[in-house]
């Protein structure tokens, strides 16, 4: 009788940049900087965590990774509405071309509306050379946006994230 035994390891890196800083976002398309000096937060890992830089809403990705990108927005109204009104976002190259599904975050609902929420995702094969990317966003519906603002009775405000899973 043989035994035949097997290890599994992951070699994953997952960090995250948050924000808490306020933005608003209009009809015109334009790019998130909320996460401008953003500090990159180790979550977890087995293999230790790429270099992450933030320079003019340009994150730059170290060279010799694999990433999954997640991008999660917090976002309000700016005035009261009782219309459909959204947040729209994704993922763009340097050039502004869109990269990734697209996020939309839906702030007020009625029978009017049938779309769904979703998070913005994003893969990038940084193997040989770094990868830079940015977040672009633009407002659906009557009324400005505003990213990380709460208007409710709590004291903070929501925060953003852009969850980075990297592996080699």
């Amino acid at each position: 009788m043989s035994y035949f035994g097997s290890e599994k390891k992951i070699n994953l890196s997952i960090s995250a940049i948050s924000s808490t800083n306020l933005q608003t976002i209009s009809t015109t398309v334009t790019d998130v900087t909320v996460f401008n000096g953003g500090s990159l937060t180790q979550v977890a890992s087995s293999i230790g965590y790429p270099s992450i830089s933030i320079s003019s809403n340009v994150v730059t990705l170290e060279a010799g990774w694999r990433y999954c990108i997640e991008v999660k927005m917090k976002s309000s109204l700016t005035s009261a509405s009782t219309a459909v009104n959204y947040l729209i976002y994704y993922i763009t190259d340097t050039s502004n071309n869109i990269t990734s599904s697209t996020g939309t975050v839906l702030i007020y609902r009625d029978n009017t509306a049938s779309f769904s929420q979703e998070k913005c995702i994003q893969f990038f094969d940084a193997t040989s050379e770094q990868k830079q990317f940015k977040i672009r966003a633009v407002r659906g519906g009557s009324i400005n946006c505003s990213i990380n603002g709460s208007i409710d009775t709590q004291t903070s405000d929501m925060r953003s994230h852009i969850l980075i899973k990297a592996w080699k």
